[in-house]
C-alpha cells in the first residue's frame, strides 16, 4: 500500500474522468509555487503499436491549485473491442522531468486482454549499500510486483510498464547479503501472471 500513498500523496498529480463519453484530464497542484509543464497522452496498445495517437497541451498551474487541462472528444477515442486491446499513457513533465504520470483503461482489468509481457531484470550496478536494476518488459505489463528474499523494499513496486519499457530501481543491501543467491532470489509477476 505505501507505494501507491506514495503515488497519491505526490506534490503533482494527473487525475481522469469521462463526461458523456469524453475524456477530462486534470492537474492537481499542491506545490506553493507556479507549475509550468506540458501535458502528453498517448494511445497504445497492449502488444503491437505503442504510439498510435498523440495529444499534447501546455501545463500553467497557479500555487496549490487544481486545473481541467485537456478533453479529448469520445469520437478519437476506441470504440468496441478495440478498448480491449488499448490504454492510454499519460505524462506530466515539467521541462525534461517526468512530474506525474498515470494510465487510464477504457474497461475493467478483466476485461483487458493483456499479453504476456516477457518480464526480465538485470542488476545494473551496485554500492555497499544498494543494489541499481533494471527492469524491462517487451510488451505491455500491468501491476509489475517484485518479490525477493531481501527483508528491505524496493524503491517502486506494483507499477505499469508499456511497450519495450525500462524501469530502474534499487534494492538497499546489508554488507554480508550474497548478491548471487538475492538476484537468483528475485521474481517477477504481473496482471497477466494472475490469470495462468
Amino acid at each position: 500500500m505505501h507505494y501507491k500513498v506514495k503515488e497519491a500523496f505526490a506534490p503533482v498529480i494527473v487525475s481522469h474522468e469521462f463526461v458523456d463519453g469524453d475524456l477530462l484530464i486534470s492537474v492537481v497542484s499542491d506545490r506553493l509555487s507556479k507549475f509550468d509543464g506540458e501535458l502528453l497522452v498517448t494511445l497504445s496498445e497492449f502488444k503491437g503499436i505503442e504510439r498510435i495517437l498523440n495529444w499534447s497541451q501546455v501545463v500553467n498551474l497557479e500555487p496549490n491549485s487544481t486545473q481541467k487541462v485537456l478533453r479529448i472528444p469520445a469520437i478519437e477515442l476506441p470504440k468496441g473491442k478495440d478498448q480491449k486491446y488499448t490504454y492510454l499513457q499519460v505524462k506530466l513533465y515539467e521541462r525534461t522531468h517526468l512530474a506525474a504520470q498515470k494510465n487510464v483503461y477504457f474497461l475493467p482489468f478483466k476485461d483487458l486482454v493483456l499479453p504476456r509481457p516477457e518480464l526480465s531484470i538485470e542488476l545494473a550496478n551496485q554500492t555497499k549499500d544498494k543494489l541499481y536494476l533494471t527492469v524491462k518488459s517487451k510488451n505491455f505489463a500491468k501491476g509489475v510486483h517484485i518479490t525477493s528474499n531481501s527483508p528491505h523494499n524496493f524503491s517502486e513496486n506494483f507499477f505499469d510498464m508499456p511497450i519495450n519499457g525500462v524501469n530502474n530501481i534499487t534494492l538497499p543491501i546489508d554488507e554480508n547479503t550474497d548478491i548471487e543467491a538475492l538476484m537468483a532470489s528475485i521474481k517477477l509477476r504481473s496482471l497477466w501472471s494472475s490469470r495462468r
